[in-house]
């Protein structure tokens, strides 16, 4: 039987997912606004457990649409709070980067879509520029040099492979 896991119907175990993610979404906004008294950590919170619940939705349905949205929601609800609660807040945009590199690449691995690993490369190079941009090691002309020679390597390689297949 192909719809089931361990005996359970995998329609049964989206449902317990779907509400256990919202019992726990609900309960971190609460906690979130009335003990730590910030307003702001709540949307994080939604993306971390929406993430969640998308990437048991993408194993048990085996589709790359929801891994890489899925990820990508786990990985900025982990940015996010990282950033609220730490004091790394001026390096949001590097882990915002960061989060759509890692979503390629869990995508890549887990449906060996090669644009994903195309894409995953080329941000992971464009936040290391970033990187040495915000710590004052590069001018930003030259970080954003780095991106534009990352695009148009990705856009003749995507192009390359395209024509291969």
């Amino acid at each position: 039987m192909r719809g089931r896991i361990a005996g359970i119907k995998k329609t049964d175990i989206l449902r317990c997912s779907f509400f256990i993610t919202w019992l726990l979404i609900i309960a971190q906004a609460v906690l979130s606004i009335v003990l730590l008294k910030n307003n702001y950590i709540w949307f994080f919170g939604l993306c971390f457990f929406l993430g969640g619940h998308l990437l048991v939705k993408s194993k048990l349905l085996f589709l790359d649409s929801y891994c890489y949205f899925g990820s990508l929601l786990f990985f900025v609800g982990i940015s996010g709070v990282l950033a609220i609660l730490t004091p790394l807040s001026k390096f949001l945009a590097l882990m915002l980067i960061l989060s759509f590199a890692f979503a390629s690449m869990i995508t890549y691995i887990t449906h060996h879509e090669y644009f994903h690993f195309f894409i995953a490369i080329l941000l992971f190079f464009v936040s290391i520029s970033e990187f040495l941009s915000q710590i004052n090691l590069i001018p930003f002309w030259i970080s954003l040099a780095i991106g534009g020679v990352g695009v148009l390597l990705l856009l003749v390689k995507y192009f390359v492979y395209i024509k291969r297949s």
